[in-house]
């Protein structure tokens, strides 16, 4: 598996290096690199040597949830969750804000509406001090 700050380094065209990972054939030109690495490219031969244009790079929990959002294939997703690699977010995403709102959601489906009232007054403090 390479790490994501290398692979995201990447541009449409580079040579895939099939020599160097374990890259996996799927269908219609998709590569599977690792359970949770993708990537599509143009097959082409270069004197005699089969190789790989690079043409995007995609990341998913399982091959079930890749084949989900580039196939389409509903059917056999298996609803696999998990949090992507920091490298693939927008700088600042993750921050507090962020934080906050995935727990005021979790408090809203758990129906913990004492516990979000605690919340909340926590939250006007912090826009105040902000």
């Amino acid at each position: 598996m390479k790490e994501w700050s290398s692979l995201c380094k990447s541009k449409v065209g580079d040579t895939a290096d099939v020599r160097e990972q374990c890259v996996i054939a799927m269908d219609d030109g998709a590569y599977k690199i690792s359970d949770d690495q993708y990537f599509l490219a143009d097959a082409f031969s270069d004197e005699g040597e089969k190789k790989l244009g690079l043409l995007s790079l995609y990341w998913a929990c399982s091959e079930p949830a890749f084949r989900r959002a580039y196939y389409r294939d509903v059917e056999n997703d298996d609803m696999a969750v998990c949090r992507p690699p920091p490298e693939l977010l927008p700088v600042g995403a993750g921050g507090p804000i962020v934080r906050l709102k995935m727990l005021l959601a979790l408090l809203v489906l758990t129906n913990l509406w004492s516990t979000l009232l605690i919340v909340l007054c926590l939250m006007v403090r912090l826009f105040i001090r902000a």
